[in-house]
């Protein structure tokens, strides 16, 4: 059986078509747990009621403790043997599961994460693609959760409940970490579809925000088994133009931390970009009128 996970945060304009898409799946053989994160609107109702009289769904309600909460949450009440996660606000076609348990069957693997891209080694010892990860990160695949099947069996390690940006990229990363010894599949698919919804949290930035990305950073750099260079290198970039969007909506500098947290500012100085080497070390000094410089300066290099 097939746990689905789908958490849901205020998207009762999209929650109907994920439920109608997961109801209309090939493969039968499927439990749906949609775990309400406190949601304000009107989502419980439309769950309720797109899901009343099929045993298959079930709906959990919990007050609002974020998306990696809500996963965690879902993943303890599931029964299923594999682990498969939605976002409520997305959709998938007839043959999702199906195709993910055919790729199963025919491989024998541990879990699959699917892709757009043509990958050669359609099956390798996790501990392989581990050895060599700034490689296989160029692939785009190790971020989010979904397009991925887990077997439930071996999560040892959940969705860090801190955070809300890149909990994701951790939660995969701890899942190889692992499971050296077992063996991952990939199979290509656009059968997962993506909404890009503008203000979800991906494309939002706020303080929470760069506080987050800054933590992220840090627990990144911890993890010493794993090659990490070209993940800090995407990270740090990422945050450095959180920062920079984030003082042009302010144009102050009063939400910066005031009190950084010494152990991790000396970590993610040692493993961060340049560009964000600069950025943190003038803040971490108070600089500002050189930090506004440099941000002008940035502003104006192209692609920044």
């Amino acid at each position: 059986m097939i746990s689905v996970i789908v958490p849901i945060y205020n998207k009762d304009k999209y929650i109907k078509r994920c439920i109608d898409s997961i109801k209309k799946q090939s493969f039968n053989d499927f439990e749906c747990i949609l775990v309400d994160d406190g949601s304000t609107d009107n989502s419980a109702n439309i769950v309720l009621k797109s899901i009343q009289n099929d045993s298959r769904f079930k709906y959990i309600y919990q007050k609002n403790m974020g998306v990696s909460s809500a996963r965690n949450t879902g993943i303890k009440a599931s029964i299923g043997e594999w682990i498969c996660f939605i976002d409520a606000d997305d959709f998938i076609e007839l043959d999702y599961l199906e195709d993910f348990m055919r790729e199963l069957n025919k491989h024998n693997c541990d879990v699959i994460f699917s892709t757009n891209e043509n990958i050669k080694e359609n099956v390798v010892i996790i501990q392989e693609l581990i050895s060599n990860f700034n490689s296989w990160y160029k692939y785009e695949i190790f971020n989010p959760p979904w397009g991925k099947i887990y077997k439930k069996a071996l999560i040892k390690t959940y969705f860090h409940h801190d955070l809300s940006i890149g909990e994701d990229l951790l939660f995969n990363i701890n899942y190889l970490l692992d499971n050296q010894d077992k063996k991952i599949a990939f199979m290509t698919s656009n059968k997962y579809k993506y909404s890009n919804i503008e203000d979800s949290l991906s494309n939002t930035v706020s303080k929470k925000i760069i506080t987050q990305s800054i933590q992220l950073i840090y627990l990144i750099s911890k993890l010493s088994q794993i090659q990490t260079s070209e993940i800090l290198t995407i990270q740090s970039n990422s945050l450095s133009n959180k920062i920079l969007s984030f003082y042009e909506i302010t144009k102050s500098f009063d939400w910066f931390l005031s009190n950084p947290n010494k152990e991790q500012f000396k970590s993610i100085l040692s493993n961060c970009s340049l560009r964000l080497k600069i950025m943190l070390i003038l803040w971490f000094k108070q600089r500002y009128t050189f930090l506004k410089i440099y941000f002008i300066f940035l502003k104006y290099l192209k692609g920044y």
